[in-house]
């Protein structure tokens, strides 16, 4: 997938697909050295793993439990409601039950 070029594994950004693949390459490289075998012979993966370890892990900062509940119940989500008519249950965004 990266062959092509591209930065990520579905394009230009990062996405949820690179976090769940970085995670085997991340440990092979703690456990083994950043260039051990086999990922000595990819390039290309060694290039994107760069990138994704670049995301980063954010700031953590201390706050109790409550602030943290207040915040999640506050907080607006950026993603986007998409409906997929191929869901083999019917469940349409926003149903709860």
């Amino acid at each position: 997938m990266l062959t092509d070029g591209r930065s990520f594994l579905q394009g230009s950004a990062p996405s949820l697909a690179d976090l769940a693949a970085y995670l085997p390459i991340w440990f092979l490289q703690q456990r083994f050295g950043p260039l051990a075998a086999p990922l000595d012979g990819f390039p290309s993966l060694l290039s994107w793993t760069e990138r994704v370890a670049a995301i980063g892990h954010g700031r953590r900062s201390p706050m109790t439990s409550k602030k943290a509940l207040d915040a999640a119940r506050d907080a607006t989500s950026i993603a986007s409601v998409i409906h997929d008519p191929k869901d083999p249950i019917g469940r349409k965004p926003g149903q709860t039950g």
